[in-house]
C-alpha cells in the first residue's frame, strides 16, 4: 500500500516536474528502498503476471503498478572513495580499536576492584568511597579526556 503511494508520487513528480512530499518514512520497506526508488541507484523491476482468467484482476493491478514504476526516473551516481575518505576510515578504525582496548582494560580493572570491594567490605578495612576514588584516578591516568568529559556532563545537568 505505502510502496504504491511512494511509486505513484514519484511518477507524478517525474511527469509534472513538481516536488511534492514523498512518504518514504511511512514504512520500513520504503525507507530501505529510498535510494532505489527515485534515488541515486540503478533499479530494475520485474513484474510477474499470470495468463489465467482467474488472475485477471491481480495481473491488471500488477501491470498498472509496473507502468507507474516505469515512469519513475533515477539519476544514478557513482560514489567514489577518495584518498581523504580512506585516511578518515583508517583513522576511525584505529580510534575504534583504541577505544575497544581501553574498554576491555577498564572492564578487567572494574572486575578486580569489585573483588577488592567485596573483600574490604567483609573485612571493614577501608571505606568504599576510597576505592571508588581510586578507580577514577586509575581511569584518569589511562585517558585524561575522561575527566574533562565528566566535568562537561556535570555542567550540563
Amino acid at each position: 500500500l505505502v510502496l504504491g503511494q511512494v511509486v505513484s508520487t514519484l511518477a507524478d513528480n517525474a511527469a509534472t516536474r513538481a516536488r511534492s512530499h514523498i512518504p518514504f518514512r511511512d514504512s520500513k520497506l520504503t525507507r530501505l528502498l529510498a535510494d532505489s526508488l527515485g534515488g541515486t541507484a540503478t533499479t530494475c523491476l520485474l513484474a510477474c503476471i499470470a495468463p489465467e482468467s482467474q488472475h485477471r484482476d491481480e495481473t491488471t493491478n500488477t501491470l498498472r503498478y509496473a507502468t507507474r514504476a516505469r515512469d519513475v526516473t533515477n539519476i544514478s551516481v557513482r560514489h567514489v572513495v577518495t584518498k581523504k575518505d580512506d585516511e578518515q576510515i583508517t583513522y576511525l578504525r584505529a580510534e575504534n580499536d583504541r577505544l575497544r582496548r581501553s574498554l576491555e582494560s577498564a572492564t578487567v580493572r572494574i572486575a578486580s576492584l569489585e573483588k577488592q570491594l567485596v573483600i574490604s567490605s567483609s573485612q571493614q578495612t577501608e571505606p568504599p568511597s576510597c576505592i571508588v576514588q581510586e578507580v577514577f584516578d586509575d581511569f584518569e591516568e589511562e585517558d585524561p579526556s575522561l575527566d574533562s568529559n565528566l566535568d562537561q556532563e556535570d555542567d550540563e545537568e
